[in-house]
């Protein structure tokens, strides 16, 4: 009897690995890094929290969607890291700001779509939310749509077409993203 359930098991757990996608040993990998400029003037990265993107998107796996919202993923290459962490990091670098913000805010953006297309465009559509100990304030939802930014006949320039559309967001909240003013900066330093 308990050799037969050991059996079964055995069985059933071989049977759960067979979906299991083969790994990619050739598939090269690729962080999201955008060019910022370096400056010898201290800035400080904004205090973004957390970045929320739909679960396809935190693997690996590169993916583009067509036009019905299918997804299709590069063979050939794959995220070297969470690309809701290279998000974060690059959110804070590109919001940074000579003043420091005030120690009790945060920055939340939740991405409903950040997504390449197979006609070649980038789509994202994100949420802001900007709070502090007594106040949360939700910005309107940014939608940005940016064309050419990538070729589906050439796979490899995703990487330029994620970085394209993610420098096209960032521009798209900092027309909304609130600036501490010196003022606020100069009481969170002075009530530390």
């Amino acid at each position: 009897m308990i050799r037969s359930s050991l059996s079964l098991l055995a069985v059933l757990f071989l049977c759960s690995c067979a979906n299991l996608q083969p790994v990619n040993d050739q598939a090269k990998p690729a962080t999201l890094i955008l060019p910022h400029e370096v400056s010898p003037d201290t800035e400080y990265a904004a205090p973004v929290f957390s970045i929320s993107l739909p679960s396809y998107m935190n693997e690996s796996t590169v993916w583009y969607a067509d036009e019905n919202g299918s997804l299709t993923s590069l063979p050939n290459f794959i995220w070297a890291e969470s690309l809701s962490r290279a998000l974060q990091r690059e959110m804070a670098l590109a919001l940074s700001q000579k003043e420091p913000y005030p120690p009790n805010q945060r920055v939340e953006i939740t991405f409903a779509r950040f997504i390449l297309l197979s006609d070649g465009s980038g789509l994202s559509i994100c949420e802001l939310i900007f709070s502090s100990t007594d106040t949360s304030e939700i910005f309107p939802i940014s939608k940005v749509l940016v064309k050419n930014i990538w070729d589906p006949e050439a796979p490899a320039s995703y990487l330029k077409g994620y970085q394209t559309l993610l420098q096209s967001t960032v521009s798209e909240i900092l027309k909304v993203f609130p600036r501490p003013t010196s003022e606020t900066s100069q009481h969170s330093q002075t009530s530390e």
